[in-house]
């Protein structure tokens, strides 16, 4: 049998199968369906999932990043050129930045050749740390007062795994990777992180509630299984 996590909801009439990007794969089914049914119908689609864990396995190995000028990588879901710069200046400003369509990376000459893509993917990295802390505090403040709960704290962490996090203490964490997806899938994570400060489980419960400030969520949380492979450095 295919290991899966499931969710059952009042909202929904049919089963609902997705291969995440991970290799896991879950199922959102009605409540009250059987567990018998469930596993009938996975094993059912047995090929096609194992053809789904292969695609995104294929993602994952065939994007080797050089950071060099002219490569395309993603923000709010839209792609944009890298521009690399080298200048002779010790002392140049070597922080990322965004103009005219292409993000813009300065590389001093103390960096050495052989450290120069290392170089490049930190900056971009801290580039994108720094809008993903902007707009996840942003988000998570409004769906929070959409919900009456309020966060403890917002912050950006390195997931492998996951897009977001909520504990006990109310703490909100997100993956800074999240910034590369487009606006709804980002809205998508920062409401499913806020109802978990009312319900910390994927119960029915939970499901429910999300649904009511975000009638389309199953589409938005489809699309990110999808495209989340893409959203790499």
């Amino acid at each position: 049998m295919i290991p899966l996590s499931v969710a059952r909801t009042d909202s929904r009439q049919t089963l609902a199968l997705s291969v995440h990007p991970s290799g896991e794969v879950s199922v959102v089914a009605p409540k009250g369906e059987r567990l018998t049914r469930i596993i009938e119908m996975v094993n059912g689609k047995r090929a096609w999932i194992i053809k789904q864990q292969e695609h995104f396995r294929q993602l994952h190995r065939s994007w080797p990043r050089r950071f060099v000028s002219g490569e395309s990588y993603y923000y709010l879901g839209r792609q944009f050129r890298l521009k690399v710069t080298r200048i002779g200046s010790q002392s140049a400003c070597s922080n990322a930045r965004m103009r005219g369509g292409r993000l813009q990376i300065t590389v001093p000459a103390y960096v050495a050749s052989t450290k120069e893509s290392d170089f490049i993917r930190q900056r971009m990295v801290t580039w994108y740390w720094e809008r993903a802390s902007t707009h996840l505090s942003v988000l998570s403040n409004r769906f929070c007062q959409m919900l009456g709960v309020e966060a403890s704290e917002v912050v950006i962490r390195n997931f492998s795994q996951r897009w977001g996090s909520a504990n006990q203490n109310g703490r909100l964490a997100f993956n800074w990777r999240i910034v590369m997806a487009p606006r709804p899938l980002i809205d998508y994570v920062a409401a499913h992180e806020a109802c978990h400060l009312i319900h910390n489980d994927h119960s029915a419960d939970f499901w429910r509630l999300l649904e009511r400030i975000m009638p389309d969520y199953e589409s938005r949380r489809l699309q990110l299984a999808i495209d989340g492979a893409k959203f790499q450095l």
